[in-house]
């Protein structure tokens, strides 16, 4: 059943709407839009300076989409990959972005633990955890003249769950190796240097 109230207002499932349109059920409540055959569905946001489009897309793809801007920052494949600042995710999660190169502290991905106290207790934590007994991976690298990486992995057990540092610039090469009764091993020769007397 549908009302209309004295202000305008639109109920379904409700005789006294408190909105432009109130939607309510004594149970779980869906609002469906069904769009045809390769055909997009998509719910808009706007107001006076912004339009953002919850969309289903032609390619079956979940998008939040910037209909000011004409870019869509956030998406979901059918495969539930998931991509920030990539409409294509490749991985899991993928996330991409242009921007500074750290000076200063500024960064393009960031985990903050906000609090209205910055002592030590609150900290902020960037994890990779397997759930089992398997690798614990992080690559940082670039591809401007062909993939070059460094690979840093947390092992099994059956490497006693020591930490290695690899080189990658068409194949792995293993240059450190951190145990975890605090042993350091090098491939190559240490270098240190300081501007300090004794």
């Amino acid at each position: 059943r549908i009302v209309v109230n004295s202000s305008g207002y639109v109920g379904i499932g409700t005789d006294s709407p408190d909105y432009q349109l109130d939607i309510e059920n004594s149970s779980h409540a869906v609002v469906r839009i069904h769009a045809g055959v390769n055909s997009s569905a998509s719910l808009r946001l706007k107001n006076d300076a912004q339009d953002w489009d919850l969309n289903t897309q032609t390619n079956d793809t979940f998008a939040i989409y910037n209909q000011t801007t004409g870019t869509q920052p956030f998406s979901i494949l059918p495969n539930g990959k998931v991509g920030i600042g990539v409409t294509g995710p490749s991985a899991t999660l993928q996330v991409e972005s242009v921007g500074g190169n750290g000076a200063g502290g500024d960064t393009d991905y960031q985990v903050l633990a906000k609090n209205s106290t910055t002592t030590q207790s609150h900290q902020s934590t960037l994890g990779a955890i397997h759930p089992g007994d398997g690798y614990a991976n992080l690559n940082l690298g670039s591809n401007a003249s062909g993939l070059k990486f460094w690979h840093i992995s947390k092992r099994t057990s059956s490497s006693s769950h020591r930490i290695e540092m690899y080189y990658n610039s068409g194949s792995f090469v293993s240059l450190y190796t951190f145990e975890t009764n605090g042993t350091f091993t090098a491939a190559g020769d240490i270098v240190a240097y300081s501007d300090k007397r004794l």
